[in-house]
């Protein structure tokens, strides 16, 4: 039969070795582990101090931007209209190319809602034209007849202008202010 102690002799005791050497390299591998960590959140906390400075003002501006366009849709102004006005104004607080694509969109938008008013304007524009060539044909009736002549008249007119004359009173003489 095996002995205890012929047992414990035929352990290797490599892996103990091994074991050490990695438990000793354990504090030198935390402290590096520890100062990438700390490298990590300084770089990240820079980075959102530089987020907040670059995005703070956007963001803000955006606030007001979403607010003033809700405002101005609930008060009864087409959307069209305050998404024309108000994304320009959002879109030109990034920046110089966020101000190039605010002016494209406010140009876009105006253009369309020019388009669009005009497409309902077109329904009414027949009823005006009616309109103005009734009135015209008026007016040519009252410039033909302010054009006649006396003689004209007085045919169109006949015995009503000599009763006219004796209804309406007899004009005044001038009175002379020369003694």
């Amino acid at each position: 039969m095996t002995d205890f102690a012929d047992l414990g002799m035929r352990i290797d005791s490599s892996s103990a070795a091994v074991a050490k050497r990695n438990l000793d390299a354990l504090p030198a591998s935390a402290a590096k582990a520890e100062t990438s960590v700390s490298r990590l959140g300084a770089s990240s906390e820079r980075a959102g101090q530089q987020m907040r400075r670059g995005f703070g003002p956007g963001l803000q501006q955006a606030g007001y931007q979403i607010g003033d366009f809700a405002v101005q849709v609930a008060s009864g102004q087409s959307a069209l209209i305050a998404l024309t006005q108000q994304g320009s104004q959002l879109l030109g607080a990034f920046g110089p190319m966020g101000a190039v694509i605010g002016a494209a969109g406010a140009v876009v938008g105006a253009m369309a809602t020019a388009m669009l008013g005009a497409s309902g304007s077109g329904q009414t524009l027949d009823k005006q034209l009616d309109d103005l060539d009734k009135t015209m044909a008026r007016f040519r009736a009252s410039t033909e007849a302010a054009a006649q002549s006396g003689a004209e008249m007085t045919e169109m007119f006949g015995s009503m202008a000599g009763a006219a004359r004796g209804a309406a009173p007899a004009p005044a003489a001038p009175e002379n202010s020369d003694p």
